[in-house]
């Protein structure tokens, strides 16, 4: 019988006590007086002290002697001492229950571990494991597999913000009957991976350098910079924005162009090593590239700025056909907003 409900009538009981010191009391009915002795019997036996027990022991009597005896001891300062009694069994009580509930969710996470590609669960053999708490445990399972397929679903799309078709297709993919991911949490949780290891992302953003189809870039005319490079959406930190797509040079050919550049121009020459550690130069200001003669690529066309830089090159090899790519690529480094 140790409910929070039996234990909160006995202290709204208390309360009318402690809350009438002056005037009589009124006598709750044997069923009422029989059910809250029977709590705190079992309620107080463990914790409480010897007096303490005997304290509401006497206001829960209910033959006429003791009864007598605790009108006459009827004070404000014993009223509110059982009223704290009362208080501590109530809170152990609801305290005990949130226990059970935490013991049936690891109980039905043992039995039914969440993945990505589980099932949903019958709802008769929910109740074999959890209970009363099959609803509460159900629920915690469900948000739990959502958010492993939210992430499961992110991670399939590293470093380029995906597109909302491009989240649905793949969703759909999956087969999921039930307890699908939505399109629109994945777009709003997606952040850029540093895991750009993966077969699906070397493939895409080989099509990208080739085809030079960025999404949410366009070239712009300045009148002091002249042509720039300009966003149509924000770009996450860490995101690809456009590779630079320059031209390769020999090591005779970019130490010949290095001695005739000027300070300011130096920002248009990258250095790297490749693969062998021999040092190669690429030129940004080669316009057009040979690749694609009939475009003006933005990696070309990106302004250098020493105070306010928002992209950094950064070199990545892919491989494909047995030819090796070296590709540099302009990461954000900070979130860059719209028109920026």
């Amino acid at each position: 019988m140790k409910t929070p409900g039996n234990a909160c009538m006995v202290l709204k009981l208390i309360s009318k006590v402690a809350m009438s010191s002056e005037s009589d009391s009124e006598t709750a009915g044997p069923s009422c007086a029989s059910t809250t002795r029977h709590i705190f019997e079992t309620n107080t036996e463990a914790s409480f002290r010897v007096a303490e027990k005997a304290l509401v022991a006497d206001y829960l009597a209910n033959t006429t002697a003791t009864a007598d005896r605790h009108y006459s001891m009827k004070t404000p300062v014993n009223a509110f001492m059982v009223l704290k009694l009362i208080s501590k069994v109530a809170m152990s009580s609801e305290s005990d229950q949130k226990l059970d509930q935490a013991q049936a969710l690891n109980l039905f996470y043992q039995h039914f571990p969440v993945t990505v590609d589980g099932q949903s669960i019958k709802k008769k053999d929910r109740l074999l494991i959890a209970g009363k708490h099959e609803r509460f445990c159900y629920d915690k399972w469900r948000s739990q597999q959502g958010k492993m397929r939210r992430d499961y679903v992110i991670a399939h799309i590293p470093r380029r913000e995906p597109t909302a078709r491009k989240v649905e297709i793949y969703i759909e993919r999956q087969n999921w009957e039930k307890n699908k991911v939505k399109v629109e949490d994945v777009l709003r949780y997606w952040r850029p991976s540093s895991n750009a290891d993966t077969t699906r992302y070397n493939k895409a953003i080989m099509k990208l350098v080739k085809s030079q189809k960025w999404k949410g870039l366009y070239i712009a005319s300045d009148p002091v910079k002249g042509r720039k490079v300009m966003t149509t959406r924000t770009f996450a930190k860490g995101e690809v924005a456009c590779d630079c797509h320059c031209l390769p040079l020999s090591e005779k050919q970019w130490k010949t162009l290095l001695a005739a550049t000027d300070e300011d121009e130096m920002g248009y020459l990258y250095f790297y090593k490749d693969a062998s550690g021999k040092t190669c130069c690429i030129d940004a200001k080669t316009v057009p590239c040979p690749c694609h003669p009939e475009m003006d690529t933005f990696g070309r066309r990106i302004n250098h700025s020493r105070k306010r830089r928002n992209i950094k090159g950064q070199l990545q090899q892919f491989e494909e056909d047995g030819k090796v790519w070296n590709v540099i690529l302009f990461i954000a480094q900070r979130d860059i907003p719209v028109q920026e």
